[in-house]
């Protein structure tokens, strides 16, 4: 916000504003603006009149400066006009865009996810559709309406299935962010399932059989490779037809994007690749202030990758330094020689009674609630994981430097030789530190579900439009079906639907010139009145969604055409 102060200009504008005379408010602002055009309560207001004017593609270019030079409680009010502004104009993938920033400024409500999600429906934008829906119900619950209405959209997408050769935990979360958003299926190991199987979309984990099969045989199928960092690694990397594959998530750093092309060559002229990070959640752990301590956790599964064996050099350092310094090791060994060496090790350095080996834990939050910091001397990011739960958790970080380490951590937290490590711990508060906040902008800003979200959207977008030429160059032959079309997984596009919205507080339903008189209380209908209404709307769509795919007219060209959201 300016601090210089408000021109008569600027206030007369206002006094117009308030009594509904834009244009004359307008000009003046516009005046006020020549001389100060950084200011952003100005700029704001000046996008708020153009609104109110419905003149909406204005307003947005001057809200979106205004962000640019607000800060504190009017970064707020300047991101719900956005917002507004946005769903308006139908930009509803710029309304979605700024959700995080909304409810990071306390302005996000299930009013405007509903209100959205309705704007993406009126669009046949299923999968935008779904996703302000799921965000709504996470914000409120209670919102039982919602949730056949979730499930009927989510019937009409494409049927999606994540695919691996074992069981993993990369390949359960893939399903478990699935399932909610799509008809889903997981096959493990199984590659003649997975190419006879049917499906619009396939996710497939790792460069084993899984992949190289679907490649060449995946039909009308859309292919996404997930890669793990230690996949680029691997032999199966040069056996894959990369050109099958219709997008590459590669959960790494650049040093593994650099093996990668090094190695295939020829794979970003073939599809698409991207560098996003280990699926993870930050939400799912509850951070814990830790205060200045003398207890170091580091997290499995160890095997050469996550390399613990350097650790006891650091740690024979440390405790040479100050006794007091105990090291905690949760989970397994992969490798039954590196556990023997380790053992053995820790023996032959007397730390005995100093490093412990508490093997696999249940609930890693409960063994890290007296720790302080948690340590790490991997090559890699292959088991980032612990390290970011830790993190998440509230603990300090110290990682030992590799490849692309400050694409994972803060460079803050690196060392290279055991006196670099025992400075690291020495001389940091965890108390100090807001590491937890480091990484939630992290994930936030490139995390692999947002990565996942936006290629799932893309494939289907192009799935949607594939469908529209075939009905476009087929001739319009009315026929009254026997029966219920068959199930090809892929969706088709239907009529507009409703979206209640029950907001759990009030909220304006368009921007506000700010007054300093106190606004008046929105006026809307009871909660029953609403429920009411919203379970008619939701009877209605299920009527719609049944309806047999033959018994609707020729698609008009808008409608066929139409893009699904695409972040």
């Amino acid at each position: 916000m300016s601090q210089q102060p408000k021109s008569q200009l600027y206030q007369k504008a206002l006094s117009f504003a308030e009594a509904g005379q834009y244009e004359d408010a307008l000009g003046l602002i516009r005046e006020h603006l020549r001389s100060q055009p950084n200011d952003g309560e100005a700029l704001n207001d000046a996008g708020t009149i153009l609104f109110c004017m419905g003149r909406g593609a204005e307003a947005i270019e001057y809200l979106e400066k205004a962000r640019c030079h607000v800060q504190g409680a009017l970064s707020g009010q300047v991101l719900w006009n956005l917002g507004e502004a946005y769903i308006q104009e139908g930009r509803t993938a710029e309304a979605y865009r700024l959700f995080d920033a909304m409810a990071e400024a306390g302005v996000l409500n299930v009013d405007v996810l509903n209100r959205t999600a309705n704007a993406f429906l009126s669009r046949d934008a299923l999968g935008g559709a779904v996703e302000c829906l799921l965000r709504s119900l996470k914000e409120a619950p209670e919102q039982e309406i919602l949730r056949p209405m979730v499930e009927l959209i989510r019937h009409r997408r494409p049927t999606a299935i994540a695919a691996g050769d074992e069981e993993t935990e990369t390949l359960q979360q893939v399903c478990a962010y699935l399932e909610p958003r799509f008809r889903s299926q997981r096959i493990v190991g199984d590659c003649r399932a997975l190419s006879s199987a049917q499906a619009g979309i396939v996710v497939t984990i790792g460069t084993g059989p899984a992949l190289r099969n679907i490649a060449v045989n995946k039909g009308t199928k859309k292919l996404i490779a997930v890669l793990q960092s230690q996949d680029v690694y691997t032999q199966d990397l040069e056996s894959i037809f990369w050109a099958g594959v219709d997008s590459v998530l590669l959960c790494g750093t650049s040093a593994q994007m650099e093996i990668l092309s090094e190695r295939t060559p020829t794979i970003c002229r073939q599809t698409s690749v991207r560098i996003t990070t280990e699926p993870f959640a930050v939400e799912e752990f509850t951070f814990t202030q830790r205060r200045r301590g003398k207890r170091l956790a580091a997290i499995g599964p160890f095997d050469a990758f996550n390399n613990p064996a350097f650790l006891l050099q650091g740690m024979q350092k440390l405790h040479y330094l100050d006794a007091d310094y105990r090291l905690y090791l949760a989970g397994e060994f992969r490798d039954k020689a590196l556990e023997q060496y380790c053992r053995w090790m820790t023996a032959r350095l007397n730390l005995e009674g100093v490093v412990f080996f508490d093997g696999p834990v249940q609930n890693i939050e409960n063994w890290l609630r007296d720790k302080q910091y948690v340590v790490s001397s991997a090559i890699n990011p292959a088991h980032i994981r612990g390290l970011w739960t830790a993190m998440a958790c509230g603990l300090r970080p110290v990682v030992h430097s590799f490849a692309g380490a400050q694409e994972c951590v803060p460079e803050s937290c690196l060392f290279d030789i055991a006196e670099d490590f025992c400075r690291q711990v020495q001389n940091s508060d965890p108390a100090l530190e807001n590491y937890r906040g480091w990484l939630e902008q992290k994930i936030g800003n490139d995390g692999f579900y947002s990565q996942l979200t936006a290629e799932l959207l893309k494939l289907e977008r192009q799935i949607h439009l594939a469908c529209a030429v075939q009905r476009s160059a087929a001739p319009a032959i009315p026929t009254k079906p026997a029966g219920p079309a068959a199930d090809t997984g892929v969706a088709q596009p239907q009529s507009v639907r409703t979206i209640p919205a029950v907001p759990l507080r009030s909220a304006p339903t368009a921007p506000v010139i700010p007054t300093p008189r106190p606004a008046h209380p929105v006026q809307r209908k009871s909660v029953n009145e609403v429920a009411a209404e919203a379970l008619r709307a939701s009877q209605r769509l299920k009527e719609i969604l049944q309806e047999s795919d033959s018994q609707r007219q020729t698609v008009s060209s808008r409608e066929s055409l139409s893009a699904p959201f695409v972040p």
